[in-house]
Formats: C-alpha cells, structure tokens, sequence
C-alpha cells in the first residue's frame, strides 16, 4: 500500500486504520462469497455433502478471515517494503499449513506442533470444516471452534486497534 501510494490515500481519508482494514476485509469477502457458494453448490452435487452443512461453513469462514486479518494488516502497514511482506507471509503461511492440522491430522503431528497448534486459528476453522463437511464431530466441537475463532477475531481487532497508525515512528 505505501508503495503504489493508496496508504496516503487512506491516511487522508476521516477513518482509523482499523476500520480501512475492515473495509478491506469486507470487499475481499463480498468479492469471494459467489465463487465460495459455487463450490458449496458443486461440492454438494458431486461429492454428496450436505448443501446444509456447507452453508454452516461460511460463519465459520468469516471468523477465520477475521481472526488472520490482524497478522495480515500489521505485517503490511510495518513491513519495510511489498517484497518483504510477501517474503514474512510466505514463511508464516508454511508455518501454519505444515503446523495446524489443515494437511495432517492433528494426531499425526509431533507433539510439539500440536501445542503451537492451539494457538493458531486455522487449527480450529480445519477442524470446523472438518466436522460440517464429514459430519463426524472432531476435536472439541462446534461450539468451541466458534468460540476460540471469535476470541482470535476479538484479539485481532484489538491488535489492530492499539497497534495500528498512519504515521510510523
């Protein structure tokens, strides 16, 4: 953003730095949500889910996105430049696949990873999706995966909110 100067046009603009990086957040999710309901569409044509279950997977979607939205943000507005934001985030976003249990079960990771695991949102939106598209309850629950992605939702909002500002010091 501070490269191709939209970061000055959003500092002139009368909005915090968290509410652009809400505002952001919520044209990505607008702009994804036909291509999402496609696949919820196909996946329960042709793979036999339930269309139900799929569409109790988008709450779940949206906390996720909201809960990664602080990292994302931070590491955009302090990096020193695009090329070293894209190089952090794709180290990160390795740690986190290879991490929580999106490939691997979580009873196949080392232990040590399975601890790091529950500290990362990811852990709990695979085990929800898991759930709804299987059917089989996995991990803690529903209700729990809810719980903690709307706690990572909170803290990053509140990251964002004391962390964030137009000027760098």
């Amino acid at each position: 953003m501070r490269e191709s100067g939209s970061f000055d046009f959003y500092a002139g603009l009368p909005a915090t730095p968290s509410e652009v990086v809400a505002a952001i957040l919520t044209r990505a999710i607008l702009l994804s949500l036909p291509s999402a309901a496609g696949v919820a569409l196909l996946g329960s044509r042709f793979l036999g889910t339930s269309l139900p279950s799929l569409l109790l997977a988008f709450p779940f979607l949206l906390l996720t996105c909201a809960s990664l939205a602080g990292a994302g943000a931070l590491l955009g507005f302090y990096a020193p430049s695009s090329r070293a934001a894209n190089t952090i985030s794709q180290a990160a976003y390795m740690l986190v696949v290879f991490v929580s249990p999106m490939l691997f079960r979580a009873d196949a990771l080392p232990r040590a990873a399975r601890a790091v695991a529950f500290a990362l949102p990811t852990t709990y939106a695979a085990d929800a999706l898991e759930t709804l598209i299987s059917g089989i309850p996995r991990g803690l629950g529903l209700r729990w995966d809810a719980a903690a992605l709307m706690g990572f939702a909170l803290l990053s909002y509140a990251v964002l909110r004391g962390r964030l500002r137009w000027t760098l010091d």
